[in-house]
Parts: C-alpha cells; structure tokens; sequence
C-alpha cells in the first residue's frame, strides 16, 4: 500500500462473492425524501407520479426507494425530451426551407 493509497482511499465499488460467484456491487438508492429534495418537488408529487406511472422506477421495501442508476436514466431521457420539444416547436423560416 502506498502512502498516497493510506491518504486517500479510493472507494471499493466491487467485492467478489463468499462463494466464487459474481462479483457483488453495492447499488445507491435515494429515499422519496431525497429525491424529492434533489429536484425539488415535494414528496406527494413524487406519490403522485407513482400512481400515474410517472417517474423513475422505485423499490417499495418498506418503504419506497428510488435507485440511483434509473433515477439518473430519467434525467436523461428529460434532457432529451425537453430538446426534442425545443427543436419541433422552432418556427421555420421560409429562408430555412429547401425546394
């Protein structure tokens, strides 16, 4: 172990199974209070949203979470649609227009 690696550690993100199986990766979730302070809405928006099948996919373990990985999939899928939107609402001028 160098000194660098003592002073700053670097995360372990994977650890190989007791059993020699597949490795395992600690996934991140997000509480509905979380994430619903990360994009700023409250809480029974994102209650809302689940009934209407709205949102990212979430876990209900006693409670509901939200995986980090769909929540961050969403945002993209948002950005794209929000572009998208931008773009097919832009009038065109006749100047654009090709023969």
């Amino acid at each position: 172990m160098s000194d660098s690696d003592r002073i700053h550690p670097q995360p372990t993100t994977t650890r190989e199974a007791a059993d020699g199986g597949e490795a395992y990766r600690p996934v991140r979730h997000l509480t509905q209070a979380e994430l619903a302070r990360r994009w700023r809405k409250s809480k029974r928006t994102l209650e809302r949203w689940r009934l209407r099948g709205v949102g990212p996919a979430h876990l209900q373990i006693g409670g509901v979470l939200y995986r980090l990985v769909d929540i961050e999939e969403f945002e993209r899928t948002q950005l794209r649609q929000k572009a998208a939107r931008r773009a097919k609402s832009k009038p065109s001028s006749a100047a654009d227009e090709t023969p």
